[in-house]
């Protein structure tokens, strides 16, 4: 419908050679080095907004759709529970709220507040939970009172101070967006390719490129993701020998060269 025929998906890539060439000063190594490390937003969003004027049995029926997807790691359903009579449900009581006259929720715009606040819980309670066993450095535009054991610091420059977060934790965390079905994030590739050790939720494409155990490990759940963490920081050997293989893949299949090559190639180009 958009006119084209032909649509191809390649994953991002990472300079390995450039991350490699970052050095590590003793402030660096003071100020970043950590247990675990966890960068990324903690979803203050538009749901409490649009949660705030509606009718009790309509939050109810809401919060329950939120919470039975935050039990869930093996697929994302909110979207079809999103239907019309829902939304119509909703807009109608916003016409009668005061400031929400002229508010007309669409269902991509609920759906994104939705996968935002299960996001929001399931990072905070994998947060909260790591930071009463181990030490937990959390980057974000935010800090929150439940996380008041671990060490808020802020946010952190892309180029110069992630790859240093990445090189210096003993883990990294990655908690993926709830609604992000598929791709590799951003994230993966540059903690895997500054030799990062990756602890991530799972998502269907890692399968495809990446092997658990050996080049990043996956957790399923929040119990999971408490498991991994507390075995992995006590088996130095086997997390080195993981964050060496995630970098030696990143460095041989997921280079800017490569992946540049590929597109020439499939463009019929090269």
């Amino acid at each position: 419908s958009l006119g084209f025929d032909t649509v191809y998906h390649l994953p991002l890539a990472a300079s390995t050679k450039r991350l490699d060439a970052i050095s590590l000063s003793d402030a660096d190594i003071k100020r970043f080095s950590a247990e675990i490390s966890f960068i990324g937003k903690l979803y203050d969003s538009a749901f409490d907004y649009y949660l705030k004027p509606l009718s009790e049995p309509l939050k109810d029926t809401i919060l329950k759709m939120i919470n039975s997807q935050a039990n869930v790691y093996t697929g994302y359903f909110l979207d079809d529970m999103i239907t019309r009579p829902l939304l119509d449900l909703i807009n109608s009581e916003y016409q009668n709220a005061a400031g929400y006259e002229n508010l007309i929720l669409s269902k991509e715009a609920l759906s994104y507040a939705m996968a935002a606040q299960v996001t929001r819980i399931e990072r905070l309670i994998i947060l909260h939970n790591l930071s009463l066993n181990h030490e937990l450095k959390v980057y974000s535009h935010e800090n929150n009172p439940y996380l008041e054991q671990s060490i808020y610091m802020g946010t952190a420059q892309y180029y110069t101070e992630m790859p240093k977060i990445f090189k210096l934790s003993k883990i990294n965390l990655n908690i993926n967006l709830k609604n992000s079905l598929s791709g590799l994030p951003l994230r993966v590739i540059d903690i895997m390719g500054s030799g990062g050790f990756l602890l991530t939720n799972h998502q269907a494409e890692y399968d495809e490129h990446f092997k658990d155990g050996h080049d990043l490990v996956i957790y399923h759940s929040i119990e999971e993701a408490m498991e991994q963490a507390k075995y992995y920081l006590t088996h130095d050997d086997e997390r080195l020998k993981i964050a060496a293989n995630g970098h030696n893949i990143i460095k041989e299949y997921y280079s800017y060269e490569r992946q540049i090559a590929v597109i020439l190639h499939t463009a019929g180009l090269l």
